[in-house]
């Protein structure tokens, strides 16, 4: 499945221990329309909203090419 993140709406602000602005956050929980398993993702941006970290758990996190590689493969959506 694809998902989007607003990274001016959807991101928590993160703070160092001098109260300014280390990088930003987000926790997303996601399920398809096929097999309904919840899949969570994390990701981890940097000041300037650069991803800097990602993980996800009952998925899988792959590139823009290799989602449409795969959903040519499949002939439907993905």
């Amino acid at each position: 499945m694809q998902t989007r993140i607003h990274l001016y709406n959807d991101v928590s602000v993160e703070y160092d221990e001098r109260e300014e602005v280390k990088g930003y956050w987000i926790r997303k929980e996601l399920m398809d329309d096929r097999c309904f398993r919840l899949m969570t993702a994390e990701l981890r941006f940097d000041r300037q909203r650069r991803l800097i970290g990602q993980e996800i758990s009952g998925g899988e996190i792959i590139t823009a090419a290799e989602y449409e590689a795969a959903r040519a493969n499949r002939g439907t959506t993905v």
